[in-house]
């Protein structure tokens, strides 16, 4: 349940805390007349709303919650899962869990001035964005209507891209690899070669001078 709760506030389902704060940066990115990211965060909040509830489909609902509740009446190995966490785990997260709910709750009677105009139709979009992403979830990974790997295969590029990072850690290693070290070994040369071949030259002449 608090799992759920928290999903459901970072989908930005109404009477929740997620869906007051992504109206508020949706209806300050429109005011600001940015609509390209206004379009991307919408994008964002669809994903977020379909990869969370994607997590609460399989884990809760899904073939291997079946499994479980069928090996329950098993042998006792069958039976060794995890359960609920105590409440030291669990306390906090119900306060989070809570707090997200009444916050949520609070603003949404309680909305406070904005300091732009919102348009009437950015509240019945956000919530069909949020909505459509957790209903897509629920036809792929409850009622398996939409295949998983059809989608995967659709949008094939942007998966393969996700799944490299989108090249991120590569693009760092490779500055890492060709400047940082580069220059590291172009400094180690200089230290070695020329600051001390200098001073040890100048040394070697002043003890043959000495002599």
């Amino acid at each position: 349940i608090v799992f759920i709760i928290g999903t459901l506030s970072l989908a930005g389902v109404p009477l929740f805390a997620g869906f007051a704060s992504k109206e508020e940066v949706l209806g300050a990115t429109l005011a600001g007349g940015f609509m390209g990211p206004f379009l991307m965060l919408l994008t964002a909040a669809f994903l977020t709303a379909f990869y969370m509830f994607r997590v609460v489909f399989v884990v809760f609902f899904g073939p291997a919650k079946a499994h479980d509740a069928h090996a329950a009446h098993g042998p006792a190995t069958a039976r060794a899962h995890g359960g609920d966490p105590g409440f030291s785990m669990g306390g906090p997260l119900w306060i989070l869990a809570l707090s997200a709910l009444a916050i949520g709750g609070y603003f949404t009677l309680h909305h406070p001035d904005s300091e732009f105009t919102l348009p009437g139709w950015l509240t019945p979009v956000a919530i069909t964005v949020a909505l459509s992403g957790i209903l897509m979830a629920w036809l792929t990974y409850e009622r398996q209507t939409i295949s998983a790997d059809s989608l995967a295969a659709a949008f094939g590029p942007i998966r393969k891209a996700a799944l490299a990072k989108f090249w991120i850690d590569d693009f760092f290693e490779g500055i890492y690899r060709t400047i940082l070290l580069g220059l590291a070994r172009f400094i180690g040369w200089t230290d070695r070669y020329i600051v001390d071949g200098v001073l040890n030259v100048i040394s070697a002449w002043t003890l043959d001078g000495g002599d």
